[in-house]
């Protein structure tokens, strides 16, 4: 048989190559990297033995956590408990991140945590996931960092004498290193309804920031969302 004449086809066409869809796609799916995070706040009488605070709770523009009113600093939710457009999220990194601020929000550089309350927080504290009716424990915070910030220590109490100030530090926990999901990341539907649960054991101790302060604990979530776009 001669090749190429009228008539005939080509031997071995589409053999081995890939054939064109005629369909159009419905929908496309969007897949990128995005951080979540929600705060918990405490006072200088925040009594935090035996006790457990939920967050991810509170949205933006709301009150609750501890604070008078969420901010985009304290929170990135739109929905309680929900990813934000309702995405499908993996959870493959989570960090965990104590600091202070000044209750008056006045526009002064913020007091670095004392080494007691940063301790208080690595030794005493353990993370868990809520969903609802389960209940899964994390890790302790001594094992979840911040994955950046302030590094080193900064003595401050430099006076002498009886009038001597406390030492405090600037201090990050784990150095800097998170904790990461390295087989499984965490899956959360868009449909799911999540809160991370700050347990803290007996030995816990009341902040030992100043009454016009307040300490916060800040854990992030760093994963993947992906969503199906429709077209057409």
């Amino acid at each position: 048989m001669a090749y190429g004449m009228v008539g005939q086809g080509i031997e071995g066409a589409g053999r081995g190559f890939p054939q064109t869809p005629m369909a159009l796609p419905k929908s496309v799916v969007r897949v990128g990297q995005q951080s979540l995070w929600s705060s918990q706040a405490y006072t200088n009488a925040s009594v935090l033995a035996n006790t457990q605070d939920r967050i991810f709770v509170t949205p933006r523009g709301q009150g609750g956590q501890g604070f008078n009113n969420v901010t985009i600093s304290e929170s990135n939710l739109k929905e309680s408990g929900r990813v934000p457009g309702g995405y499908a999220y993996d959870v493959f990194g989570i960090a965990c991140y104590p600091y202070v601020v000044a209750v008056d929000q006045v526009p002064v550089p913020p007091t670095p945590i004392s080494i007691f309350d940063m301790s208080n927080c690595i030794n005493n504290c353990v993370l868990a996931w809520d969903f609802l009716q389960t209940q899964i424990e994390i890790a302790n915070v001594h094992l979840i960092g911040a994955g950046g910030g302030v590094f080193g220590a900064g003595r401050l109490g430099l006076n002498a004498g009886a009038a001597a100030a406390p030492d405090n530090a600037a201090l990050t926990n784990s150095n800097g290193a998170i904790w990461l999901y390295n087989q499984h990341p965490v899956m959360l539907p868009s449909n799911a309804t999540f809160g991370i649960l700050l347990n803290w054991g007996q030995f816990a101790h009341v902040p030992t920031i100043a009454p016009t302060e307040t300490l916060i604990i800040k854990v992030n979530l760093l994963g993947r969302f992906q969503t199906a776009i429709a077209v057409g």
